[in-house]
């Protein structure tokens, strides 16, 4: 029995070198092209946009009332100023609502994005995954160690609607 539990630990002993001596799992992600092409961050975008769309939608709409109204005879000038700056007051309110609103969904994306990476990091033995962006904070990655397509696929096929 101590026979054992001395060729464990010889084993525990050993192991621990081999994994000290092992060369680091990196890998570099291109981190712009994963936030353009995660299905989280596509939905999001799509939705802001529909946003804008019917925000953009509903003052146009209410314009062409309120010059109908003004045509028709029924707003005078000052009434139909009046109604156009509180029109206009909503829509700035609309589009600060829907800008707050906005950074707060993409920085809940992003945060999916960053969860993600780290459990996947984890799974797949990482010992370091490197974003890639535009202002080259890294100037150079082989493509070797590129798992931008591989992450983005896996991402996507975790992803729920």
């Amino acid at each position: 029995m101590v026979l054992a539990f001395s060729l464990l630990a010889v084993f525990i002993s050993f192991w621990n070198v081999l994994r000290e001596n092992e060369s680091p799992k990196i890998a570099v992600v291109k981190s712009a092209i994963v936030v353009d092409k995660y299905k989280g961050m596509i939905a999001i975008s799509n939705y802001i946009s529909k946003k804008e769309i019917t925000i953009t939608k509903k003052i146009q709409e209410e314009i062409s009332r309120l010059d109908s109204l003004k045509t028709k005879g029924i707003l005078n000038n000052d009434n139909y100023q009046d109604q156009i700056r509180r029109l206009e007051e909503r829509a700035k309110n609309d589009q600060e609502e829907l800008l707050q609103n906005s950074e707060k969904m993409t920085q809940g994306g992003l945060d999916q994005i960053n969860h993600f990476i780290k459990k996947y990091a984890e799974t797949n033995d990482y010992d370091l995954i490197i974003g890639a962006t535009a202002l080259g904070n890294i100037l150079y990655g082989s493509d070797v160690i590129d798992i931008t397509d591989e992450l983005i696929q896996a991402m996507n096929e975790s992803y729920d609607e």
